[in-house]
């Protein structure tokens, strides 16, 4: 959706295959969240923050991507893929 409205895709995902799907959808920039640290990583491809960030995930993804949004951006919560209840530290 992002990609056809001229928007720099980052992809998120926890495996190989799921993020190779995501490139193949068009994704620019991709960031397997298993292996490291997904904050970091958001704010090395994106330092004045993303101007959207779908959180399609939870749990505890939901505070790095939030994180990542840019002043005056959106977070926008699709699903849950995490079962459990999702806690964000705002301070």
């Amino acid at each position: 959706m992002g990609k056809s409205l001229g928007a720099r895709v980052i992809a998120c995902a926890s495996s190989a295959a799921k993020l190779e799907f995501c490139r193949d959808l068009g994704a620019d920039e991709l960031v397997d969240y298993s292996a490291g640290d997904l904050k970091r990583a958001l704010r090395e491809l994106c330092p004045k923050g993303a101007g959207v960030v779908l959180d399609m995930v939870g749990g505890p993804f939901s505070e790095p991507a939030l994180r990542a949004t840019g002043y005056g951006g959106r977070f926008v919560v699709v699903g849950r893929a995490k079962l459990g209840m999702t806690v964000l530290d705002l301070s």
